[in-house]
């Protein structure tokens, strides 16, 4: 059956970048009555309707595969359809609305709302369920037999999850995605509007190293692969990415450029976040911002967190729960951020820009120790040794940076003996270096 399936497969995608769609839809077709679970396959399906320029049928196949997606748990996939759906007809609004009421932020009474969003997409489902035709009848349309599959198919899993309580049962398996889940469901229809729908074929670049990051992405279906090139040109795999992830945000936070490279590694569906998308999002709903605020916060921050070998002993729980700490703040260049001789007062991560960090020599002239860019951290050794800083910190360019309270950062690092080890240990060799660079300063100098 396998080797059936998969030969069915590739005779669909052939037929179908040939723009052969009767044969193509002859193929899904019989690949959704030996899969009529198989979700995936009905989406092609309404790609091959589509493309024949039959938007009603591919609408409504379209609509009952987004409904199965939303009511198995898989947002990104629904969203993704039903943006296919709105591309064909802009005011047909009904599924979306459906998948805002069960994936926004889970806020007034849970039960009442997610009975109604579900009894919403079972009727999107469920629609024109009929006995299927007689095989040998003539129906004149081919696809009547499929769709009536397929109705039957999401019908029956909608009613088993009708048998069960929805309060408990829906909104705990349903997972919170980031960004959408902390939306109210008019924002999340509004942020769905302004999504960019992008597909991309096998080994099809998405974004190149050194670009500038003017959108951010998430993968809604299929892999894609994150490669860079090193010192000799060769090109080294970083990582995977599947259905889910996000990608390109921190260029895109920043204003940065691209520090790596993706690349489709399947036929992928993606959504772009546009700067311009945004600009105009917040332009017409500006209390959006505070969420994506939130949402930058979280994926910035947690990215530097995870790769700081201060907070990597933390597991990703507990660099979650200490992401609220933090407060975003930009400083011009020129700016004395810890100056020599005071203690710190705050724990500085650096977003944007650069911090130049100097010692006073030995003719009482400042001694250039380090260029801080983005990811460096400054201030922990005067927080957690309780002693004075051993060196000035002054912005270079203009800078972003997120910081915390001495007494917050300390209280909080108290809590995980291996992070306040790595510390410390960080706050000694640091100290050894300045030391080191005021004596080679006195030697040239004469003075010793």
């Amino acid at each position: 059956m396998s080797k059936k399936i998969e030969k069915l497969r590739k005779q669909a995608q052939a037929a179908f970048a040939k723009s052969d769609y009767v044969s193509a839809l002859k193929s899904y077709q019989e690949l959704v009555r030996l899969q009529p679970a198989d979700i995936k396959n009905w989406v092609r399906m309404g790609d091959t309707l589509r493309a024949q320029d039959k938007g009603d049928k591919a609408i409504n196949i379209y609509q009952k595969a987004a409904a199965q997606y939303a009511l198995k748990g898989f947002l990104l996939q629904a969203i993704g359809v039903n943006k296919m759906i709105l591309e064909i007809d802009p005011n047909h609004t009904e599924t979306q609305a459906a998948l805002a009421d069960l994936y926004a932020r889970k806020e007034g009474d849970l039960e009442k709302r997610s009975t109604v969003a579900r009894v919403k997409l079972e009727k999107v489902t469920a629609s024109a369920v009929s006995a299927p035709p007689d095989p040998g009848e003539d129906t004149g349309d081919s696809t009547i037999v499929e769709e009536t599959v397929m109705d039957q198919t999401i019908a029956s899993s909608a009613e088993d999850l009708a048998t069960e309580n929805p309060g408990d049962n829906l909104y705990q398996q349903l997972p919170d995605t980031p960004l959408f889940s902390s939306l109210s469901p008019d924002e999340f229809q509004d942020v769905v509007a302004h999504l960019q729908l992008r597909q991309f074929d096998r080994d099809e670049p998405i974004l190149n190293e050194g670009d500038k990051g003017d959108s951010f992405y998430v993968i809604c279906e299929g892999r894609a692969n994150v490669v860079k090139l090193d010192q000799n040109g060769l090109e080294v795999h970083l990582a995977t990415l599947n259905a889910g992830d996000f990608f390109g945000e921190f260029a895109f936070i920043t204003g940065g450029l691209r520090t790596a490279s993706v690349v489709s590694a399947t036929e992928s569906t993606l959504f772009e976040f546009t700067q311009d998308g945004l600009m105009a999002l917040i332009d017409t709903r500006p209390e959006i911002s505070h969420t994506l605020e939130e949402f930058y916060k979280r994926r910035l921050v947690g990215t530097l967190l995870k790769i700081s070998p201060v907070f990597q002993p933390m597991s990703d729980l507990e660099r979650e729960q200490i992401l609220n700490f933090f407060t975003y703040t930009a400083y011009p260049a020129g700016t004395t951020l810890i100056k020599q001789g005071n203690t710190s007062e705050k724990f500085f991560i650096i977003v944007t820009g650069q911090i130049e960090v100097k010692t006073a020599g030995p003719d009482r002239s400042e001694v250039l120790v380090a260029t801080l860019s983005q990811g460096d951290f400054i201030g922990e050794i005067s927080i957690m040794t309780d002693r004075a800083a051993t060196a000035n910190c002054v912005t270079k360019t203009d800078v972003r940076v997120y910081e915390m309270e001495s007494k917050i950062f300390r209280e909080l690092i108290g809590q995980f003996p291996d992070v306040d080890k790595v510390i410390r240990q960080i706050a000694r060799d640091r100290i050894s270096e300045l030391k080191d660079i005021r004596q080679t300063g006195m030697e040239k100098a004469g003075l010793v």
